[in-house]
């Protein structure tokens, strides 16, 4: 028996361990942890006899460990907030998880195949979603696995009647009905993230049109030998009806998302086009007259005039090194967060005053939004992980809450990265997750990512782009859930992201170079090598300002680039992902 086989069989034993546990009666309300349907297909797909296992059985493994993943991790939070002790279930939860990812770690030719074929399957074309034709997928695929459960009882009491001269093709019959239940899974995964690959979708779909061919086919023969086995056949016949409606169902979606009028990509050309000089720029903003605000080193501030073209240097509002700016509303003037705090740098009607927060910190965010106040609210997040919420009341005052008279503030890490506004609410990146808040700071939802983040930015309406050293990731925001992982090296260290166009991105390195991103497949479409230290981005229509430079000296802080999108590149073609 070779390595892979051993660690399959480890898996099984879990696995079976796992369905044992799940079949003991309990004072726990079990299904509060681990939905039934989630128990029986992770037990299914992960319980093959090693003996038998192929490639697409090693690939449903690969695409359905996520599940096991957060199944683990919903029922260790679920615990914490219920105060049920469900030990047992999340230490065999855990045994199986620990072998799983042993197993697809194993450098082993057809696990590396498998996992080669995920990642190809992977980098095909990718569309969101909609929340109804996800559910309709969940019910319908619930319901077979549901069927599936029931129909293994059947036949496991049917089969003893059969010769021992027919228990091979019973045991592959078996190992069918778990596949049946394993694929059906791994789609209903996919449509839970509110994401689909093309290419995973159809792998898993004409896998289950197979399986289901392969059942009709037994049972036809065992109907044609065997005149005693009517409770066999009446089993089987629903979960055939079952899977073949789900199956035309996948493939009706599968030809609206991706017949009807896929887009194609696109590239993206970048001409450089103005250059200046100053002390390291840190932060940058743009107001919504399309000028650019830029804070930097010692309080530097300079202002890019979209009517002129023209960079000038704005009168300096603090003597403090400027890590995040926010543009006002025309008139008003700007907000400032540097290492000892919010300054509100009002207007040239206010002679240009200043207005300092009372509480001091390193601020390392802020965002300008609208909810509701007469100039704007300001929400800032530090260093230290702290947001905080400001009006612009005649000075910059700590905005109080309405329902305890106490300041509006939250802690959501360590520190934070990035904060967006979106609708009414607020999305913020802190650490390794994505947070999203309401306006009285209140967390809405909580998003792992697992990686560190360094930018983030507005990806549509439902969804943001984060960055980070090896991590290009979309985050759906509507569902509160990580989407999913785009291949990057993990030397690549994106400090910064920000939109382009529809679903393209511009990420930045620190080392100088910018590249536009297809966030549908991670496709690299442009790419320019601006020779600069970068800490970050801003855009306005056609116009990138890269800014960043030196610490040390007054090199290029800021650039001006042009950017436009050249002829269209045909669709990729499935058949190159699946061999």
């Amino acid at each position: 028996m070779d390595d892979r086989e051993k660690l399959l069989g480890r898996v099984k034993i879990s696995a079976d361990h796992l369905a044992a546990q799940l079949g003991q009666g309990s004072n726990v309300p079990i299904e509060e942890y681990l939905s039934p349907e989630a128990a029986q297909a992770l037990t299914d797909a992960l319980s093959i006899d090693p003996e038998a296992v192929n490639r697409e059985d090693l690939a449903r493994i690969h695409l359905i460990r996520d599940g096991l993943h957060d199944a683990l991790h919903k029922a260790n939070d679920e615990q914490d907030a219920n105060g049920h002790s469900i030990e047992q279930l999340l230490n065999a939860l855990s045994r199986l998880y620990v072998d799983v990812e042993r197993l697809v770690r194993q450098h082993d030719p057809g696990i590396l195949e498998a996992k080669e074929l995920v990642d190809r399957l992977s980098s095909t074309s990718r569309e969101l979603v909609a929340t109804n034709v996800s559910q309709e997928v969940a019910t319908q695929a619930n319901s077979i696995i549901t069927n599936v459960h029931i129909s293994q009882r059947v036949i496991n009491l049917s089969i003893l009647n059969l010769d021992v001269g027919e228990l091979n093709f019973v045991k592959n019959f078996k190992m069918n009905i778990k596949r049946l239940s394993a694929s059906v899974f791994a789609i209903k995964l996919g449509f839970d993230k509110g994401v689909v690959f093309e290419g995973t979708i159809r792998f898993l779909n004409e896998g289950v049109d197979r399986i289901l061919s392969d059942i009709v086919k037994f049972s036809e023969f065992i109907a044609e030998k065997y005149r005693t086995v009517k409770d066999f056949i009446e089993a089987i016949d629903p979960l055939v009806e079952k899977g073949t409606r789900f199956v035309k169902f996948i493939g009706g979606v599968i030809k609206d998302l991706f017949e009807d009028g896929t887009p194609n990509a696109s590239e993206i050309e970048f001409k450089t086009h103005t250059k200046m000089k100053s002390p390291v720029i840190l932060s940058g903003s743009a107001a919504h007259n399309g000028d650019v605000l830029f804070g930097g080193r010692r309080g530097s501030i300079f202002m890019y005039v979209k009517r002129t073209g023209q960079f000038i240097k704005v009168p300096q509002s603090t003597t403090d090194d400027i890590f995040a700016v926010g543009a006002l509303p025309l008139g008003i003037g700007f907000v400032l967060g540097t290492a000892d705090g919010v300054l509100w740098a009002k207007g040239v009607a206010q002679n240009r005053s200043v207005s300092k927060a009372r509480f001091s910190e390193r601020i390392s965010a802020l965002a300008v939004t609208n909810w509701g106040d007469a100039s704007a609210a300001i929400v800032s997040g530090s260093k230290s992980g702290h947001l905080r919420r400001w009006s612009l009341s005649g000075s910059l005052t700590a905005r109080i809450s309405t329902a305890d008279g106490k300041a509006t503030t939250q802690k959501v890490g360590r520190s934070v990265k990035a904060i967006t506004p979106w609708n009414d609410q607020i999305v913020v990146a802190a650490d390794d997750q994505v947070v999203i808040l309401d306006s009285e700071l209140e967390i809405q939802s909580e998003v792992p990512v697992g990686l560190p983040i360094s930018g983030m930015c507005l990806l549509g309406d439902e969804s943001a782009a984060i960055v980070g050293n090896g991590l290009l990731g979309e985050i759906n925001l509507k569902r509160g859930a990580y989407s999913r992982l785009l291949t990057v090296t993990p030397s690549t260290e994106y400090i910064a992201v920000a939109p382009l166009k529809d679903r393209t991105v511009i990420a930045a390195t620190r080392s100088g170079k910018i590249r536009a991103l297809d966030m549908n497949n991670g496709a690299e479409i442009g790419e320019l090598d601006l020779d600069m230290t970068i800490e970050g981005i801003t855009v306005v229509e056609n116009s990138l300002f890269v800014f960043g430079g030196s610490w040390r000296s007054d090199t290029t802080s800021i650039v001006k680039v042009l950017w436009k999108e050249l002829e269209t590149i045909g669709p990729q073609e499935i058949s190159r992902a699946i061999p």
